[in-house]
């Protein structure tokens, strides 16, 4: 089986044939990415109707998973084209504390600004305030509507300001630098709400996940629209998500806790994720793409739909292909969980999911589970071989020659001791 990297040159290979003989859009494309943090993709296919209508009109990744069931290595990953294991924006495996990515980590915002684009962002999560260096290639980084808790896990009362954190300010916010900037080339906008994940105390609905879905599913439509008048539907306009979450009896069917857990574990809840391109001229219309695909293919998507190349090894491969319906080699998903008490990956090919766990302190091997997921989407029976995949999962798990060296700083004292105050910063 042949990795994610190895398959990488015969997809941008295909995807290059794919478009020799047609006549090339004037000007750069504008790109828009929305991440719809926590979003699962049965709740935005059940609870999204108006993003589904856009859907229907443009493509639809109907099998897309992340490669982390939580926020910082997945946005990374998107964001890069890079595992978890490569970029290095991850948690302790036994603390709260998170990791600083390195400063060379090549990220689509600094691409698409050394290209020449106008590069903003609006954004909700505090994984991603600025003690790290998401930020870095972006003009214009507005994390106003959220506090910040440093590089610390943990849902700090003075982090979430209910008064602005929802997606109404947001929209608000980006309305007006949108007005007061006129658009003079192309343009990436990054969009990051926070709805859907809550917490949901003062928010402008109903508290509930699906009402934060409904909520969320008005106010992107609406950026969807203004984006469009902006760059007069000469766009790449993506929604997907960072992970899912537990709902229901999710974390006790099957074979049940510890190994089902919300987000900690990799399965099915905690990955599955919607992953579409809404209407654009740019984009072809009413394409529903069945092959199972990653999030950390989002930036080689990009990447090849704005005809750039990559400055760096990208390990992610393009989708374009398949939105454009030409052939490609299936590749194996991979998803890892290596932060805060949880060491675990599992690889999805062919229909079945090989999942391995591990003591986080020690990395001893505990067990290994697989599922046929065709026949068993919900993953409630294990396989009588699970052991048949390890040697791919081996392969997908390393870091393919690639990996940039993160670091754990200290937290600083004044923050610390309020957090401690609050009950956070101790150990699992």
């Amino acid at each position: 089986m042949l990795s994610r990297r190895q398959l990488l040159q015969a997809g941008a290979a295909t995807a290059a044939a794919s478009t020799m003989g047609c006549t090339k859009d004037p000007g750069p494309r504008n790109v828009v990415v929305v991440i719809i943090d926590q979003l699962r993709a049965d709740a935005a296919a059940q609870f999204m109707p108006k993003l589904n209508a856009l859907a229907d009109q443009g493509v639809r990744f109907e099998q897309a998973r992340s490669v982390a069931p939580w926020t910082y290595p997945s946005v990374l990953s998107m964001m890069t084209g890079l595992l978890p294991q490569q970029h290095g924006a991850d948690g302790h495996r036994t603390s709260n504390l998170l990791a600083r990515f390195h400063d060379d980590v090549p990220t689509l915002q600094k691409r698409l600004k050394a290209a020449g684009y106008a590069t903003r962002a609006w954004v909700t999560n505090p994984f991603l305030h600025t003690w790290n260096p998401f930020h870095d290639g972006f003009d214009t980084y507005d994390i106003s509507f959220i506090g910040s808790q440093g590089n610390t896990r943990g849902d700090a009362e003075a982090v979430w300001r209910p008064e602005t954190m929802f997606a109404d300010s947001v929209n608000a916010a980006a309305k007006k630098v949108f007005a007061a900037e006129p658009k003079t080339g192309p343009e990436l906008s990054y969009f990051h709400y926070i709805d859907v994940h809550g917490p949901w105390e003062g928010a402008p609905f109903a508290p509930g996940y699906e009402n934060a879905c409904r909520y969320t599913d008005d106010k992107v439509a609406e950026i969807h629209a203004l984006c469009a008048e902006r760059y007069d539907d000469h766009m790449v306009f993506v929604v997907i998500s960072d992970h899912g979450k537990a709902q229901g009896q999710d974390e006790t069917r099957g074979v049940g806790q510890p190994w089902r857990f919300n987000k900690c574990s990799p399965h099915e809840f905690n990955l599955r994720i919607p992953f579409w391109i809404l209407p654009g001229r740019d984009v072809p219309q009413g394409v529903r793409v069945a092959e199972p695909v990653s999030n950390v293919d989002l930036t080689p998507t990009l990447l090849d739909w704005l005809e750039l190349e990559a400055d760096a090894p990208l390990t992610g491969q393009t989708l374009r292909p398949l939105a454009l319906k030409a052939r490609t080699q299936p590749v194996p998903s991979f998803a890892r969980m290596s932060a805060f008490g949880w060491r675990n990956e599992a690889i999805i090919q062919d229909g079945r999911k090989t999942i391995r766990f591990f003591d986080p302190e020690t990395g001893e091997y505990l067990t290994t589970r697989a599922y046929d997921l065709t026949a068993d989407p919900d993953e409630l029976t294990p396989l009588a071989d699970p052991e048949r995949d390890v040697p791919d999962l081996d392969i997908a798990a390393s870091d393919h020659g690639l990996a940039y060296e993160a670091t754990f700083d200290e937290v600083d004292p004044g923050l610390k001791g309020q957090l401690q105050a609050l009950g956070y910063l101790e150990d699992h």
